[in-house]
């Protein structure tokens, strides 16, 4: 018989908590999964989510990591998994975004495939996210090295040498959709039904911050690419140099102080930026070396047991 495993986060989550662990254990109960557990990570909550969870599942299969202090959901999630124990292990976001019912579907479509996303089947974002969505992606995909399919949603049932190959990597600041396609397992897709929340927890900027963290972690591309931009400002530099001499020599035109000004502005912001990016790098670097924990763990409190 085999065991699944049911690993979440939470974060202030009091309002959908308790019904998405009602979904789990409803659908659980719908497939005839006898062997079971959930992992759940609270990752700092300032409110009542874990007291909710202890007053109403009490004497059942569910495990809470409470951490120190909120250290960012990939990091959690990363937590969770080294707790999960089961053959097959489903992981979904615990906002009530995707009903947790689409275990269902997952479970009954992985087939021979080591992984399997849920994948938007109706959108309701509209039209302006749905398109800041897919230039995200396309961004990414096109200065990464690893693809990676705008459509999947963070809803995937893994079997259990997938979520031991993930953990292997030993990075400090993760990236856990990156590391899903690094470990290269036979994966597919289906469609499931997602709702989306009328404010998404996800601005422009932390967006932005969250494709830079996803570049630096899987690829050297973009300082390949800064480099051939770099290449190609050391010619035009070249020819605007010849031009210059060319006007002043044979032509007696005097250069004019306009463009020298907006040229020296283009290098000083190219230089900039150049470095800026780099440091980015660098950063990474240091924050690696440092070997600081992925995140600290106040208590586990297993209610089965309590």
């Amino acid at each position: 018989m085999y065991k699944l495993s049911v690993a979440s986060t939470f974060y202030n989550s009091e309002d959908t908590i308790i019904d998405f662990i009602k979904s789990i254990l409803t659908t659980i109960k719908k497939l005839n999964i006898s062997e079971y557990e959930i992992i759940l990570v609270n990752d700092g909550s300032t409110d009542k989510s874990f007291d909710k969870i202890n007053e109403n599942y009490k004497n059942e299969n569910i495990k809470i990591i409470n951490l120190s202090k909120n250290f960012g959901h990939h990091k959690a999630t990363m937590t969770a998994y080294k707790y999960c124990s089961g053959d097959f292990i489903f992981f979904i976001d615990s906002d009530l975004e995707v009903n947790p019912s689409s275990l269902e579907p997952l479970w009954n479509n992985l087939g021979d495939s080591d992984l399997i996303y849920g994948k938007i089947k109706k959108k309701y974002d509209g039209f302006l996210r749905e398109f800041q969505t897919k230039f995200f992606y396309k961004i990414l995909n096109t200065f990464s090295d690893v693809k990676y399919n705008s459509e999947n949603l963070n809803v995937i049932l893994f079997k259990k040498k997938c979520i031991d190959s993930v953990l292997q990597y030993k990075e400090k600041n993760i990236i856990t959709f990156s590391l899903y396609n690094l470990i290269g397992f036979k994966s597919k897709s289906i469609y499931i039904e997602k709702k989306t929340k009328k404010t998404s927890s996800y601005t422009f900027f932390k967006k932005v911050d969250l494709g830079l963290e996803f570049l630096i972690s899987t690829t050297i591309r973009p300082i390949k690419i800064l480099f051939y931009i770099s290449l190609i400002n050391i010619l035009v530099f070249v020819a605007f140099s010849f031009k210059i001499l060319f006007s002043y020599f044979v032509l007696n035109m005097q250069p004019g102080y306009t463009s020298l000004v907006l040229l020296q502005l283009y290098f000083y912001s190219l230089i900039t930026f150049l470095i800026s990016f780099l440091l980015l790098y660098v950063s990474k670097i240091y924050l690696e070396t440092k070997r600081r924990p992925t995140a600290i763990i106040d208590k586990v409190i297993d209610l089965k047991k309590n």
